[in-house]
């Protein structure tokens, strides 16, 4: 981690003089800008892929470069004008500042797609900088956790541009997938880890003929490092695999595999890397120590568009923890459907959004049970975890979560949020788990407004729940408030 850091340090020191305020994709905790970009993306607007998070900032700008403001009705053309106003500007070098604090007497339970604190206090300051092509965020955070106060370097990267391409390194979050209250494969519930990556700048279609009809399209690789995974055979890696496509209008489906080899006294030579990315006679499921590690795979989809004056989508989520004959297996799945329209003529809108997501695996498809599955293996003792925390869905493994959820943005751009959960947490009450080691139903009820001032944003949530998880002979009703405030300048 020291090295890491001193590399990063070293460049910023090289490039700091002549960098400008520019960050080369969206924040991942930005549940208002998501929305708009969500409404645009139903009302044909914005094009591309929309399934995986962060977002490249030349995807929107090159969309609204495009728009006919004219043609807009005003709750669209008010969510283009927020987006607006937090998209980098178009020059080419300088500076920027963004600080947040945070603190709560009680972290959420659930962590869905936002800007939850993830202990009693979160606190991050983060230069930001841009020259030509290079991008730099320096970040140093401190947060109050479960692994105790921490000094944090989060969100922190160089990316560099080169053709349709970024290259970066970094501590990047991401949320893979269409959902809003947990992502199956990659979320925010941990923290991002050290890492390197690629991913294509612009989702411009293939010119070929025999191409062209994939549509728009995007495609990422990263290497992580678990360098606090703190199990057996830690220092393990992480390898990130996704592409997305865009075949027609509102349509986007992506594939996505992830896979986590090597580690201490683990091997990692070129045999161990092959038959991990090419499992063929079932080299990846020999369920002994010679497996060369443990992979998921899967894919999602979403589907939106726009009726009368509602924006309207629908979204889908499988991943397989195992494969059989090259045939994915033993399936969490995740589905949803949101719906947003004007609320009154000055430029208001609602959200509605029910979800429902499952990690125990295959019981939406009434086969036998398979507990303890998803987020555990029985090479890594941590599982699919960082720090604690799962890599995935935060309400971690064999968990059933509903959610409904409806927003509201008013026409002064505050924001409004009434979430409520039913999340029946490790059902079988077995095996390894983050949340809760016994089986726990718990109803939870948050409120969350944002509000925009001259010197920042202003976010406030309030959070109930009748029962706490580790209380397997009763059910304490508790509440929790968390406060924030983001300034960028």
């Amino acid at each position: 981690m020291r090295f890491f850091i001193a590399i990063v340090a070293t460049l910023c020191g090289v490039l700091l003089p002549t960098l400008s305020h520019s960050e080369v994709w969206t924040s991942v905790d930005d549940r208002v800008l998501r929305s708009d970009l969500a409404l645009l993306a139903d009302a044909g607007i914005l094009k591309g892929p929309l399934a995986s998070w962060p977002v490249n900032w030349s995807q929107v700008r090159g969309a609204l470069d495009r728009v006919d403001r004219t043609q807009l009705a005003r709750h669209v053309n008010d969510a283009v004008l927020r987006i607006e106003r937090v998209m980098p500007s178009r020059r080419h070098r300088g500076w920027g500042v963004e600080v947040d604090v945070a603190a709560t007497n009680r972290e959420t339970l659930i962590r869905s797609y936002g800007a939850q604190a993830r202990g009693d206090y979160d606190a991050q300051g983060r230069l930001l900088g841009q020259w030509g092509g290079t991008h730099l965020a320096v970040s140093v955070g401190l947060q109050d956790e479960p692994f105790g106060r921490n000094l944090t370097f989060d969100n922190a990267y160089l990316a560099q541009e080169f053709g349709n391409w970024i290259a970066y390194i970094g501590t990047v979050e991401r949320w893979w997938g269409a959902g809003w209250n947990s992502a199956l494969m990659f979320s925010t519930s941990a923290r991002p880890q050290p890492q390197i990556g690629i991913r294509r700048n612009s989702p411009d279609p293939f010119k070929s003929k025999w191409l062209s009809w994939l549509g728009p399209w995007s495609v990422e690789a990263f290497l992580s490092w678990q360098d606090e995974s703190g199990g057996r055979f830690d220092n393990d890696l992480i390898v990130g695999l996704r592409a997305d496509i865009q075949p027609f209008k509102g349509f986007t489906f992506s594939v996505k595999r992830a896979l986590q080899l090597c580690g201490n006294d683990r091997p990692c030579g070129f045999s161990t890397w092959i038959d991990s990315l090419f499992p063929v006679d079932n080299a990846d499921n020999t369920g002994t120590l010679d497996e060369p590690g443990n992979q998921m795979a899967g894919f999602d989809a979403r589907y939106g568009t726009t009726i009368g004056r509602v924006a309207w989508s629908v979204y889908g989520e499988i991943v397989g923890e195992d494969e059989t004959d090259l045939v994915i297996s033993k399936l969490a799945t995740l589905w949803g459907s949101r719906f947003a329209g004007p609320w009154g003529n000055d430029g208001s809108r609602w959200d509605f959004i029910f979800e429902y997501a499952d990690t125990l695996t295959d019981r939406s498809f009434f086969k036998p049970l398979q507990a303890n599955v998803l987020y555990q293996n029985f090479i890594y003792s941590d599982g699919w975890r960082y720090r604690g925390r799962s890599l995935g869905a935060s309400q971690d493994n064999d968990t059933r979560l509903i959610t409904a959820t409806g927003q509201l943005t008013d026409a002064r751009n505050r924001f409004y949020r009434l979430t409520a959960h039913h999340a029946d947490i490790n059902t079988d009450g077995t095996g390894a788990h983050s949340v809760s080691l016994n089986a726990e139903t718990i109803n939870i009820l948050e409120l969350e407004t944002i509000w925009p001032t001259m010197i920042g944003d202003v976010r406030a949530e309030v959070r109930f729940q009748d029962d706490k998880p580790n209380t397997p002979d009763r059910s304490p009703f508790t509440g929790a408030f968390e406060i924030s405030y983001q300034i960028r300048f």
